[in-house]
């Protein structure tokens, strides 16, 4: 199979990955005289894959969906979509 760059030059595929730091302080919180400690700091990660589409010389488009996850395993961040016209001038 070969590639054919003529037929594809409009349209650019891509892959996403991100590696995302939260920074923040270590407190104590007190609710109904139960102590628990909150950490707001935090580790994730985005993987997605998207597309460019070039509709012609002033104007393209695109296309994105990522998967954002905890690096703690404590919880999955979500689903993210994002889509977007965009005019050169």
């Amino acid at each position: 199979m070969n590639y054919d760059a003529e037929n594809t030059k409009y349209i650019k595929p891509y892959i996403d990955l991100n590696y995302y730091k939260e920074w923040g302080d270590h407190f104590d919180v007190t609710l109904d005289d139960v102590k628990t400690s909150l950490n707001s700091s935090d580790d994730w990660f985005g993987a997605g894959l998207g597309f460019i589409g070039k509709l012609n010389a002033n104007s393209e488009f695109n296309f994105s969906v990522t998967w954002e996850e905890d690096l703690d395993g404590e919880s999955h961040r979500g689903i993210k979509s994002e889509f977007g016209f965009r005019l050169l001038w």
